[in-house]
């Protein structure tokens, strides 16, 4: 398959776990010093897989992806449906001392209030990420703008923007070690970083996106 006019592979468990597979080649790096710590990515369905991996005891970190579309590596709400589940990884990894960076917090850029508003992104920044942005992305997207305070002033107590909610949820689940997220200019580093510490969203918002994950973001049937 091409992901950014680039082929890329997936490994299956037997690339890692076979004579002079990946995870013998991840070892090799590590003892050499050339790599502190080794891991590797998910990208939902793969579950099993990921836990067969984990449970060897070798990796440090995994790479998933979890936001407030999809949150199920982290939270798999009733009755949700996910085009990729990823089987609350997060927390089995956790158990067992591995850690997290989670990638697409903001689900390509369509989770800011210039995505939902506009359907842009920075002047600067790739346009948005297809996979997440199409109509169903955003359409989704949308149905949780009542998160920011400047997208819906008369029903979000809170001060925060969508992707300030959608980063500090993200670092609130447990098992995340670090959250990776793009950037286009020094504002957009700032408001990342000022995330760190603000701790997890309000119970009465955490109430409302339970309950737009429950009815799939208001879809019919």
């Amino acid at each position: 398959p091409e992901l950014a006019g680039r082929s890329y592979t997936r490994l299956g468990i037997d690339d890692y776990l076979k004579p002079g597979g990946a995870l013998e080649g991840l070892q090799r790096a590590q003892a050499s010093g050339k790599a502190r710590f080794i891991g590797f990515i998910t990208r939902g369905g793969d579950v099993q897989a990921a836990k067969t991996l984990i449970d060897t005891g070798s990796f440090n970190l995994i790479n998933a992806s979890v936001n407030l579309l999809n949150p199920s590596a982290g939270v798999r709400p009733y009755g949700m449906r996910f085009d990729a589940d990823y089987g609350e990884v997060l927390g089995y990894a956790a158990s067992r001392g591995v850690g997290a960076a989670v990638y697409s917090p903001l689900a390509g850029g369509v989770l800011t209030d210039l995505g939902v508003r506009e359907g842009e992104t920075h002047p600067l920044a790739r346009a948005l990420n297809a996979g997440n942005a199409g109509d169903e992305g955003m359409r989704r997207a949308k149905a949780l703008s009542f998160l920011s305070h400047n997208l819906a002033p008369d029903t979000q107590e809170d001060d925060h923007s969508l992707s300030e909610a959608a980063i500090r949820f993200v670092l609130s689940l447990r098992g995340v070690t670090t959250a990776l997220g793009g950037f286009s200019d020094a504002r957009q580093v700032e408001d990342n970083v000022a995330c760190s510490g603000k701790g997890p969203l309000s119970e009465q918002n955490m109430m409302r996106i339970e309950m737009a994950w429950r009815a799939n973001f208001g879809a019919e049937g």
